[in-house]
């Protein structure tokens, strides 16, 4: 993510001349820039996601709890994915209409309730007495 995002970026950031941003396409690539910039934020937890996996030994409760989880993990990944989707489209023509921005807040709430359905599942399975307590998983998120 984080080669893609740095990328993107300094191709945005060195095309200005091409258009001389005339014609709606400085909009256009702020937007993205934005977009881009937004995803470079992520590379904080998709290294902390390396990391867990890097430690994780794969033994006692994690097939339970991966099992578990799975279905809800699925709705999270399919609404953050479908948001994304959404601001790469709001992108496309430089300017973002009342029916995006709508879709967008949409999206976001998706996501948020999609988050807090998650971590009440992660929650009542961590809290089940099936799954070896490590310390690990924050309860106060």
């Amino acid at each position: 993510l984080s080669a893609t995002t740095n990328t993107a970026l300094a191709d945005l950031k060195a095309s200005w001349w091409e258009s001389f941003d005339l014609f709606g396409q400085g909009r256009r690539r702020r937007l993205y820039m934005a977009f881009y910039t937004s995803m470079k934020q992520m590379d904080g937890v998709m290294l902390a996601v390396k990391d867990s996996l890097e430690k994780e030994d794969f033994q006692g409760s994690h097939n339970f709890f991966c099992t578990a989880m799975q279905p809800r993990m699925s709705a999270l990944q399919d609404a953050a994915c479908n948001l994304l989707d959404l601001c790469q489209k709001a992108c496309e023509d430089g300017t973002i209409a009342d029916d995006e921005r709508d879709d967008l807040l949409e999206g976001i709430d998706e996501v948020r309730e999609q988050q807090r359905e998650t971590l009440k599942l992660c929650q009542e399975v961590s809290n089940s007495g099936q799954v070896r307590q490590t310390g690990l998983i924050s309860q106060d998120l």
